[in-house]
C-alpha cells in the first residue's frame, strides 16, 4: 500500500474510534443543560481566554482549581506541551481540541510546558493537535509522541481532569545553513549567494553549474568587472550580454578585474578604417569618434605663424575646435599653436585683426595637399576623421597699413554728408550716414545693439532710404536706424532720399544731424554725433542750375564754411579744390600713440579742421583755432573719417593685403599721406607708394 492509503485508513479508524466513545459516554447519560457555576468556578472557566491573550494578564492552571469546582456534568482536559532538544519554547506551537468537526470555545491555545485547560467540556472523546505559529519553526524538524491521549484522541469524562502530555523531541540539525546558500550578503559586497563570485568554483558568477551552495562568501574584492562600479569613468558598468547598453565592452567575462581596456571586445574599434564606417565594430553602442577607443583618429588643426619685419602675439578663433580660441606668439618670424581638436565635418580658422601688421597670405594643408577655400582673414575646409590639417598664415608689419584697435569698449564714429550743398526748392537730394567702428572691447568681434537716430528736419519731405549691404534697418516713424551687429572690419551706410519743400524761403539753412544713441560704450562721445547742412538757392542766381558741389558736409559743423588759413593759404574752400604750391603739407607718418612731430599733428589738425566733413571739434580743444598738436581720439576720429571720405584711393588698394574696404586705421600712412598732400595741393606729383 501506498503511504497515502496508509494516512487515509488511519482517518478512518480514528474518525470511527471517535464516533463510537461519543456514543458510549452519551449512553451512559443524557446530555443535559450545565448548571450555572459558583463564582469561583466562573474564574476557572475563563481562564483559558486569558491564557490565550497571554501577558501580563497572569496565566491560571486548571490545577489550581480543585477537581470539586468543575461544574456538574461537564470535564476538564489540560494539554501539557513539552519540547526537547532545542530551544525552541513550546509556545511556539499552538494547541487546537475537536469535538467531531468543531473546534471547542477557547481552541486554539499557546503551548505551555505548565498546560493549558480546557474546561466545563461535555464528555466526550477529543481530537487534540498542533500546529506552528512561528514561521521559523517547521514541524517536520520534530518527532511527536502523545501521553494520556494516544494519537491525540483524549477522553474526558464528566467531574474529572483528563491530561494529554504532547512532546516534541527535535530531529533536525542547529547547524546554521552555509553563506552561500542562507540567502544572506555575509560579506556586504552586495552579492549574495549564487550572483556572489565567492560562491563559484571558478569565480564567474554568470556560470552556473560552478556555483556551490556549500561555500563561503570571503569577503574577497569582487574583480571590477562585478564591483558595480564605473572603474574606468566611461559610461559603462561591469560585464554584460553584448547589446546591453550599461555593459562595459572591455569586460569580457564577470572575472575580469580590469575595465581600463583590453579586457573585452572594446579594443577591437582601434584602426581609422574602424573608426570611420560608421559601423559599431565593439558591440559597444558607440559608433567611430564618439567610440573613445577612436580617441587617436580625431581631427586636428595645427597653426603656423610667419611673420616679417617682427614678432608679435596672433589670436585665432576655430569654429569647431576645441579649444575655438588659439593664441600664436612667434619668435624668429616663426611659430606654432598645439594641436586642436576638431569635429569632423567643416571647419574654419579666422585670425582677428592685429594692430600694424597686414595678412598676406593663408594656405592649408591635410598630408601635404592644399585644402580650403579662402575667407577673410581665414579659411573654411572639411576635417575627416584621422586628418592631420595645418593652416600657415603669414603677416607683414606695415607700421598701420591693415590690423585692427584694442581699447577698451565700443567705439564707433558717425560721419554725414549730403551730394548737394546748395540745392534748389523742389530738388531731390541724398543724405548719407556712414558708421564704422573704430575700436570694440576685443579685437576682432562686433559693435553690437547699435542705434543711430537720424530724423529729417522742418522743411524736408522724405521719400525713400536704403542700407548698402543690407546692414540694418531704419525706421523713418522713429527715425532710428538700428544695427544689431556691425563687424570690427566693416562700415555700414544708410541712404536718405528727399526733397526741399517749394515753400521755403531762399537762403534757408537745414541742417540734418545723425547721433549715436546706444550700442558705443566707450567714453569717447565727441565722435558720435555728425550734421550736414544745405542751403536753400534761387536757381535765377546761379543761371538756372543747381549747385552739385562735391560735399558740404561735416562733424557737427552745421555747415562752417572752410575759412581756415595753414602757412598763408586758404584751406579747401567750399568747392574742395586743392591749392596751387609746390612743397607737402605733411612729410612724416602720424599715429596715435607714436612720438609724433607735434608741429606735423597741429598741420594735420589744421587741415582736417577747414572740411566740415572731417573737422575734430565744433567747439573746444581741437576745433578750429583751438588746434593743439597733440594726435589723441580726436584727431584719430578725424583722420579715420577722411580715410572714408576718400576710401578709393586711401583704403582699397590695401585690400589685397587684408584690410577690408571702407575699415578706416586712424592711422596717417602711405596712402592716407599722399591724398592729405594731394588734396592740400593741386599740382604736386606724387607717385603712388608701393605696398604694403
Amino acid at each position: 500500500m501506498t503511504r497515502t492509503q496508509h494516512l487515509r485508513r488511519a482517518g478512518i479508524i480514528l474518525f470511527a474510534i471517535l464516533v463510537g466513545v461519543s456514543i458510549f459516554l452519551g449512553n451512559q447519560r443524557p446530555v443535559h443543560a450545565l448548571d450555572v457555576p459558583s463564582g469561583s468556578e466562573i474564574v476557572c472557566f475563563v481562564f483559558t481566554s486569558l491564557n490565550h491573550i497571554g501577558n501580563p494578564i497572569p496565566v491560571l492552571d486548571a490545577n489550581e482549581c480543585a477537581a470539586t469546582s468543575t461544574p456538574s456534568g461537564g470535564g476538564t482536559l489540560k494539554v501539557v506541551k513539552i519540547v526537547e532538544g532545542t530551544s525552541t519554547p513550546p509556545s511556539s506551537f499552538d494547541i487546537h481540541v475537536h469535538l467531531l468537526l468543531d473546534e471547542v470555545s477557547g481552541s486554539p491555545q499557546p503551548g505551555s510546558s505548565s498546560g493549558v485547560s480546557f474546561i466545563g467540556l461535555v464528555p466526550a472523546a477529543y481530537l487534540v493537535s498542533e500546529e506552528s505559529n512561528d514561521g521559523s519553526v517547521d514541524v517536520d524538524d520534530f518527532e511527536t509522541s502523545y501521553d494520556g491521549c494516544p494519537v491525540g484522541v483524549a477522553v474526558v469524562a464528566e467531574g474529572e481532569v483528563t491530561t494529554c502530555t504532547i512532546t516534541n523531541t527535535w530531529i533536525g540539525s542547529d547547524t546554521p545553513l552555509p553563506m552561500c546558500s542562507d540567502t544572506l550578503d555575509n560579506d556586504t559586497d552586495g552579492k549574495t549567494d549564487i550572483d556572489d563570485p565567492d560562491c563559484h568554483t571558478d569565480g564567474d558568477p554568470s556560470n552556473p553549474s560552478s556555483y556551490d551552495p556549500d561555500a563561503d562568501e570571503d569577503n574577497s574584492s569582487l574583480p571590477q568587472c562585478w564591483d558595480g562600479i564605473d572603474n574606468d569613468n566611461d559610461g559603462k558598468t561591469d560585464w554584460g550580454v553584448p547589446g546591453d547598453p550599461g555593459r562595459d565592452p572591455d569586460c569580457s567575462t564577470p572575472t575580469d578585474d580590469s575595465e581600463a581596456g583590453g579586457g573585452g571586445s572594446g579594443g577591437d574599434e582601434d584602426t581609422l578604417a574602424k573608426c570611420s564606417d560608421a559601423i559599431d565594430n565593439d558591440e559597444d553602442e558607440l559608433v567611430d569618434l564618439a567610440d573613445p577607443d577612436c580617441d587617436d583618429f580625431t581631427p586636428t588643426l595645427t597653426i603656423v605663424k610667419n611673420t616679417t619685419g617682427g614678432n608679435a602675439t596672433f589670436s585665432f578663433d576655430i569654429s569647431a575646435g576645441t579649444p575655438n580660441t588659439a593664441n600664436v606668439t612667434t619668435s624668429g618670424g616663426g611659430g606654432s599653436s598645439s594641436e586642436i581638436r576638431l569635429t569632423a565635418g567643416t571647419s574654419t580658422v579666422l585670425e582677428d585683426a592685429a594692430v600694424d601688421w597686414t595678412l598676406s597670405s593663408v594656405a592649408c594643408t591635410e598630408g601635404g595637399d592644399s585644402i580650403g577655400t579662402s575667407l577673410t582673414r581665414g579659411m573654411e575646409f572639411t576635417a575627416a576623421v584621422g586628418d592631420e590639417i595645418i593652416c600657415t598664415f603669414s603677416n607683414i608689419f606695415t607700421e598701420g597699413g591693415g590690423g585692427g584697435g584694442g581699447e577698451d569698449g565700443s567705439d564707433v564714429s558717425v560721419t554725414k554728408s549730403v551730394d548737394k550743398a546748395a540745392p534748389n526748392r523742389g530738388d531731390t537730394i541724398i543724405y548719407d550716414t556712414i558708421i564704422y567702428p573704430l575700436t570694440v572691447s576685443v579685437a576682432g568681434e562686433s559693435a553690437t545693439g547699435l542705434v543711430v537716430h537720424d530724423a529729417l528736419p522742418a522743411g524736408l519731405t522724405f521719400v525713400s532710404t536704403s542700407t548698402s549691404d543690407i546692414v540694418g534697418v531704419y525706421s523713418s516713424t522713429t527715425a532710428d536706424w538700428t544695427i544689431p551687429s556691425l563687424a570690427s572690419s566693416s562700415a555700414a551706410t544708410l541712404h536718405i532720399t528727399a526733397t526741399i519743400n517749394s515753400d521755403l524761403a531762399f537762403g534757408t539753412v537745414i541742417a540734418n544731424t545723425a547721433s549715436v544713441t546706444a550700442g558705443d560704450t566707450s567714453d569717447n562721445g565727441d565722435n558720435d554725433t555728425s550734421s550736414a547742412s544745405v542751403t536753400v538757392t534761387d536757381s535765377s542766381s546761379n543761371g538756372g542750375s543747381s549747385s552739385n558741389n562735391d560735399s558740404s558736409s561735416g562733424g557737427s559743423s552745421g555747415g562752417r564754411a572752410r575759412n581756415k588759413t595753414l602757412q598763408g593759404q586758404v584751406l579747401g574752400a567750399a568747392t574742395t579744390t586743392p591749392q596751387a604750391c609746390n612743397t607737402p603739407l605733411l612729410t612724416s607718418y602720424l599715429r596715435r600713440g607714436l612720438p609724433n612731430d607735434p608741429v606735423q599733428v597741429k598741420k594735420l589738425q589744421q587741415f582736417l579742421n577747414s572740411d566740415p566733413a572731417t573737422q575734430l571739434a565744433i567747439v573746444g580743444p581741437g576745433s578750429p583755432g583751438n588746434e593743439t598738436g597733440f594726435f589723441g581720439p580726436l584727431t584719430d576720429a578725424a583722420v579715420r573719417k577722411f580715410q572714408v571720405k576718400y576710401a578709393k584711393d586711401v583704403l582699397e588698394p590695401w585690400n589685397p593685403f587684408g584690410l577690408i574696404n571702407h575699415y578706416p586705421t586712424g592711422y596717417v600712412y602711405k596712402t592716407t599721406l599722399r591724398k592729405i598732400n594731394l588734396v592740400y595741393c593741386a599740382n604736386l606729383s606724387i607717385p603712388f607708394p608701393t605696398l604694403p
